[in-house]
């Protein structure tokens, strides 16, 4: 079989970009990477639904690269994976009829036999020889030179009323330490100098896997790793930055970068409870307990305004918490 020139689109979060990467590196020896969609065999997109802004982005990239394949000869296969499949099933298969191949989040570790199979019918390749097995080869990193994202986990065993990620990729199944210690050492082996741990709930890692595995032992682990300069955890909720692991990190010194991502969702106690947030109490609290041990700390996270039940007070009261912690990085989403 030729070698198949692939386009990516990776929309949503990191986690999202990490199965991305994943994906094209199955293709192995058989991947080509494409600088743009009238260049390739394969145009996939990898899609968010997390909100209905997400769910929305997803659904204008489908159609307008759709729109930029139109009269391509040959004509680019148009895949689609990602949440957006898995959320919505066979019910985008008649919105969305401009898409060539529905790739579900159950299905991507099969993609590959999935894509050939679909491309001999689509287009008449041929797949003989060795290339019927996918040679399962290293990630095909996206992010630059330096850094990497190295996925922790799948999965959330949160039950936040405002978040569909338990239903779609299930609950909390974290990976072996001894598996992303040898991603990690990988990645490195590629000249990655910065590794940021990222998971729903980076916190939470290991709580499936009882006593012998957790965040702590993990981080552990890669930081003593031989050529990484800078470690970063992404996605740290505010129930998981206890004084335990603030005092840990505290003592671990380099590589660990004190950048904390906290997503916090709102200020006001009444609209965390509704939320059913883990932590449901004061999130000033979570900010001076960083603070105490890391008083140059980047603090970044994200909010939701308009959830039911919020009143102008709780707003205000938000409006107030925001100016008082003074975020480096913010992010803000309507429900």
């Amino acid at each position: 079989m030729k070698h198949v020139a692939v386009y990516t689109i990776s929309l949503g979060c990191p986690k999202n970009r990490v199965d991305t990467e994943t994906m094209l590196g199955d293709l192995g020896s058989s991947f080509t990477p494409a600088a743009s969609a009238d260049q390739a065999d394969v145009v996939l997109i990898n899609t968010c639904s997390f909100i209905q802004t997400a769910v929305e982005e997803s659904v204008q990239v489908i159609l307008e690269t759709a729109s930029e394949l139109v009269g391509l000869e040959p004509k680019p296969l148009l895949a689609v994976t990602g949440c957006l499949p898995s959320r919505y099933g066979r019910e985008l298969e008649e919105e969305l009829p401009e898409v060539d191949l529905w790739i579900s989040l159950d299905d991507q570790p099969h993609w590959v036999e999935i894509l050939l199979e679909r491309l001999q019918a689509f287009q008449g390749y041929s797949r003989g020889g060795r290339h019927t097995e996918h040679p399962g080869s290293k990630r095909v990193l996206s992010t630059g030179p330096g850094m990497a994202y190295l996925k922790i986990s799948e999965g959330c065993s949160h039950a936040c009323s405002f978040c569909i990620i338990p239903r779609l990729r299930g609950p909390l199944r974290s990976s072996p330490i001894s598996d992303l210690v040898a991603e990690a050492k990988d990645l490195i082996s590629q000249g990655v100098k910065e590794l940021c741990l990222v998971a729903q709930d980076v916190g939470a890692y290991g709580q499936d896997r009882g006593r012998a595995e957790n965040v702590q032992r993990l981080v552990s682990a890669v930081a003593e790793l031989q050529g990484l300069h800078w470690l970063r955890l992404m996605y740290l909720y505010p129930a998981g930055v206890t004084r335990s692991l603030l005092v840990f990190l505290h003592h671990l010194g380099p590589p660990f970068v004190p950048y904390f991502d906290i997503p916090l969702q709102h200020a006001h106690p009444e609209i965390l409870g509704k939320m059913g947030r883990p932590f449901a109490g004061d999130p000033w609290k979570v900010v001076t307990r960083v603070r105490e041990f890391f008083p140059e700390a980047s603090l970044r996270t994200s909010l939701i305004v308009g959830f039911p039940g919020e009143t102008e007070a709780h707003f205000q009261s938000l409006l107030d918490f925001v100016r008082r912690v003074e975020f480096d990085h913010l992010g803000v989403f309507t429900f």
